[in-house]
């Protein structure tokens, strides 16, 4: 593949379990969902090798059987409450998690001087009543930090000490949630790929609009921290 892409990956994967002869995805995606989608197949009796890594390589099977499977925990849930308990200057445990598909998502939150600690299906995270410290961000495919953690972060660097920068390079226009929390109070400017955000001690309430899911879920985990005009 030209680029990498995750839908791709997975679209491609899953058609050639059952195509005739053998596919090989080169520059395929390894996000962990490629993986699990992968194990899943595999599961079915698919015959399926590489998946974690840039190729792939999938031999058609004529069927697929039944399987029972257990997905992994969704990363981008667990991290949107980790994010949401260091904006709220509080904690968390996030139980049933994967603490290893987060490794740059912990990363950053530690440079936000959060506290984190991590067990086999568990993570916590306590800011001890401190306001985060912004970050520098830059999303790219797995396993550097990813795009959907971006509106995230962008969140809490507006309610943080100090200025941070995310650069976003995966997707066109993701930042359509800026405008939106600007209206709250925030102080972010975009400069084609990157938001520069400027902390705040604290944003305002009042009724916004998000134009797909992931802007209505992510930038409102932010609402925690926010205040009423009267100040409640």
């Amino acid at each position: 593949m030209d680029k990498v892409s995750v839908g791709a990956t997975v679209t491609i994967m899953c058609a050639a379990t059952l195509a005739e002869g053998t596919t090989i995805i080169e520059n395929a995606a390894r996000e962990p969902e490629i993986v699990d989608t992968a194990n899943f197949l595999i599961t079915l009796g698919a015959k399926i090798s590489g998946q974690g890594t840039d190729r792939i390589v999938i031999e058609g099977v004529e069927r697929l059987g039944g399987g029972v499977y257990r997905v992994l925990p969704d990363r981008i849930e667990t991290g949107t409450f980790l994010v949401a308990a260091a904006i709220s200057r509080g904690k968390i445990i996030c139980r049933n998690a994967q603490p290893d598909t987060l490794d740059a998502v912990l990363a950053k939150l530690r440079d936000a001087g959060a506290d984190i600690e991590v067990g086999e299906d568990w993570i916590s995270l306590d800011m001890h009543g401190k306001r985060p410290k912004a970050v520098n961000v830059r999303t790219a495919p797995h396993p550097a930090f990813p795009t959907d953690m971006q509106a995230q972060f962008t969140l809490l660097n507006l309610v943080a000490e100090g200025t941070g920068f995310i650069t976003e390079t995966v997707f066109e226009n993701r930042f359509m949630h800026v405008p939106e929390l600007s209206r709250m109070g925030a102080h972010a400017e975009i400069e084609s790929n990157t938001v520069i955000c400027h902390g705040v001690e604290k944003t305002f309430w009042r009724t916004g609009y998000g134009n797909r899911s992931t802007c209505i879920s992510k930038p409102g985990a932010g609402w925690l921290y926010c205040g009423r005009d009267d100040g409640s």
